[in-house]
């Protein structure tokens, strides 16, 4: 694969920030973001001239990733969302074991999108007030955008520790078409 020029990468990263925070904004307006943007990242394939990745993910097919937290309903977490092209030959997001994390459902988008959403089991009912959730959502032009919330509930022992996004919200996020590579 070739690598991106400096200059296009730049620009997907200020598109992509503007396409994450409006996605977000649409999806949960009263959402304060600290810092008040997206943090932007480009992985994958070194540039000409530019030292080795050496962050979280090292593909080898470009990527994109933002990140933010989120304070909203009385507590945080941080946002991550992730945008990259599938590897050719892969094949359909599924359930399947080893899963990183206990609970997986699988679903249809509006438009065909195979989406999987995992959880830790705890959302909504663990007494600590913490929770982590993850979406991927392979679309049907191979691009596989990936949304992650992890935090505190802010209602520890409450009685009703919610996350600050909820799966709809996440997903929905995740299905903005302007979120891609």
């Amino acid at each position: 694969a070739t690598a991106a020029p400096p200059a296009a990468v730049e620009a997907n990263e200020a598109r992509l920030g503007e396409a994450m925070l409006a996605a977000l904004r649409r999806n949960a307006p009263a959402a304060r973001l600290d810092p008040a943007a997206f943090t932007i990242r480009f992985h994958g394939p070194e540039l000409p001239g530019e030292p080795p990745d050496s962050g979280p993910v090292q593909l080898d097919v470009p990527s994109y990733s933002g990140s933010a937290t989120v304070r909203y309903r009385g507590g945080y977490g941080v946002l991550t969302i992730g945008v990259r092209a599938a590897k050719p030959g892969t094949g359909l997001l599924a359930c399947s074991a080893p899963r990183p994390m206990p609970t997986c459902a699988g679903s249809t988008g509006p438009d065909g999108e195979r989406i999987v959403t995992l959880t830790d089991g705890r959302a909504g009912s663990d007494p600590s007030g913490t929770f982590d959730i993850g979406i991927v959502i392979q679309r049907l032009n191979g691009v596989v955008v990936t949304v992650a919330h992890k935090g505190e509930t802010g209602k520890a022992g409450a009685g009703e520790p919610t996350p600050p996004l909820s799966v709809k919200q996440l997903t929905d996020i995740g299905l903005d078409p302007r979120i891609t590579v």
